[in-house]
């Protein structure tokens, strides 16, 4: 069986196209998209700046072939005598690709006033480059 197209069926279908290609092109806020779980990014020519803002979570990093891994974890403790009194536990993994030209050998983790800041520095061997079309 074969469906008919009408002039007003057409009409309902442009008009649903049109509302999905005006949601494609929404823009994504850069610096919403940095900031994810306490965790905040910024990359200059010189470094990549990692700050996390986790008060009471112990941070610890490893670099596994170009992958800045993040470890999270913090331990809760209950002192009420309360029924529902207890331990939690939380953790997280968060990976970030290193580019080849960071200097994984030379990160620097600081801390302060809970904040705790990595620096990975770049090598500068890669350089941007400005291409033209004649």
């Amino acid at each position: 069986m074969e469906v008919q197209k009408t002039e007003k069926t057409e009409k309902s279908e442009k008009e649903t196209h049109n509302k999905i290609d005006d949601f494609d092109n929404f823009e994504i806020d850069e610096d919403a998209s940095r900031c994810s779980n306490g965790i905040i990014t910024s990359n200059s020519d010189e470094r990549l700046d990692i700050k996390i803002d986790l008060h009471d979570f112990d941070i610890e990093y490893k670099v596994f072939d170009h992958i800045l891994v993040l470890f999270g974890k913090r331990k809760h403790h209950s002192n009420t005598s309360s029924p529902e009194k207890g331990r939690r536990y939380q953790a997280f993994v968060r990976p970030i690709l290193l580019s080849p030209d960071m200097n994984s050998d030379k990160i620097v983790k600081e801390v302060e006033n809970g904040i705790i800041h990595i620096k990975v520095p770049k090598n500068g061997t890669f350089k941007k480059l400005l291409v033209s079309y004649n």
